[in-house]
């Protein structure tokens, strides 16, 4: 009975059960709350030793959706001493006079409220003033400089930067000179730069005075933990199988992992029970497929546009199984290993056929690093990966009949796309 209660015993309305699920579980927002948040350890010992060395800068990079976000919204929650956090996002063609207006912004808007008596400001009166930052001006490094010191005068302060990628190119080498002189001027100030990219030198291109912190996927058991934590803190429940599954589908993308949890999750509540099971997974996968974003399935048709002796679904679903390296690329003999335990035979001509999906006419699903036979792979953009497996469970595919990539389950009925 406990295993699979129903929700009226629990005390629980669905609506209402329905709305946390849909509230914590979101697969496009950061994590904010730390019973949410899983693993990570690494790259938060990582942040804290940046945090405890005098006016450090950390640059956190990966590709998209790894989870930079989540981990500059979360990481302050494990220091312990005071620490105020002033926190923006970039957005396409900001200036660094633009970024350091809104970190202006945010500095202003606490001392007037502190002035008026609405809320107390860790910043004093003359934070900038004496920066000499006026609204709409521009602001130099010397003033960016100005700011920090007088931010971090009573107590250590975070600056976070998110979406670096967004800002224009010239800011970055702006930002870079900032950097090289908080360590002197401001020992209480620790600078968050965060964005998309394969090298930390790609977002500040001077790495004197820089911790570089690369994030990539989570593990299979980070997915695994974060499937836990959300069914935990909404009151869910689910069998093994299923979160093992949710884990595999997801490809190490924390949003991915949220999705098809709070899919799986709203198909046991619309049944009116809080364990989730193999068939409440088959209606999740349905709906997020139906739900997908239209870029990635767009992307995903191009691709698998049939050619003569074309195996394209197969090859993008070897593509999206094949183990990678360090940078997440995987090689032609990686796809070629995997493709033909799919198929269940030799497959000719693959080296032809990977290359063509990082052309314009199937979607560029794919990006080429290195020429000839040390070329690399991988997918340009990753939240693709899982519709790829998704696509993989319906019927009619070799893999729809023995899929020995995901965990053992009793799923008999697969799901069918969009």
């Amino acid at each position: 009975m406990s295993d699979h209660a129903i929700l009226s015993v629990r005390g629980q309305q669905p609506q209402s059960l329905r709305h946390r699920v849909d509230e914590l579980l979101t697969p496009s927002a950061p994590i904010s709350r730390r019973d949410l948040f899983a693993g990570r350890q690494k790259q938060i010992e990582s942040f804290l030793h940046a945090f405890e060395q005098p006016g450090q800068t950390l640059v956190v990079f990966g590709e998209p959706s790894v989870g930079k976000s989540s981990l500059l919204a979360m990481a302050p929650e494990f220091v312990d001493a005071p620490l105020t956090i002033v926190r923006v996002n970039a957005e396409g063609g900001d200036t660094f006079p633009m970024l350091w207006r809104k970190v202006a912004d945010q500095v202003r808007t606490s001392v007037l409220r502190s002035e008026r008596g609405l809320s107390g400001s860790p910043f004093g009166s003359r934070t900038l003033t004496d920066a000499g930052i006026l609204p709409g001006a521009n602001v130099s490094v010397a003033q960016a400089v100005t700011l920090v010191r007088g931010m971090a005068e009573s107590q250590h302060v975070l600056i976070a930067f998110d979406s670096f990628e967004r800002a224009d190119v010239e800011s970055r080498t702006w930002m870079a000179r900032v950097v090289t002189q908080i360590a002197a001027a401001a020992p209480r100030a620790t600078i968050v730069i965060a964005g998309t990219a394969a090298s930390a030198g790609e977002l500040v291109p001077s790495m004197e005075g820089v911790m570089p912190l690369h994030l990539t996927r989570m593990s299979n058991e980070e997915c695994i933990e974060t499937v836990l934590r959300g069914l935990r803190v909404t009151g869910l429940s689910a069998d093994d199988s299923v979160v093992e599954r949710i884990a595999t589908l997801s490809c190490g993308l924390a949003g991915a992992t949220n999705e098809l949890t709070r899919r799986t999750a709203a198909a046991a509540i619309a049944e009116g029970v809080t364990h989730l099971t193999s068939a409440h997974l088959t209606s999740g996968v349905h709906e997020a497929l139906e739900t997908a974003d239209a870029s990635v399935v767009h992307a995903y048709e191009q691709s698998i546009i049939r050619a003569r002796r074309g195996i394209y679904p197969e090859i993008l679903l070897a593509c999206a199984l094949s183990p990678r390296d360090a940078q997440g690329t995987f090689s032609v003999a990686d796809v070629r290993d995997t493709l033909q335990r799919i198929v269940n035979r030799e497959v000719r001509g693959l080296t032809n056929q990977i290359a063509a999906l990082t052309e314009e006419g199937r979607g560029a699903v794919l990006a080429k690093e290195g020429a000839a036979k040390l070329a690399r792979y991988h997918f340009v953009e990753p939240m693709i990966e899982p519709y790829i497996l998704l696509r993989g469970l319906e019927p009619g595919w070799a893999t729809s009949k023995s899929p020995v990539w995901l965990p053992a389950s009793d799923v008999t009925e697969t799901p069918k796309a969009a």
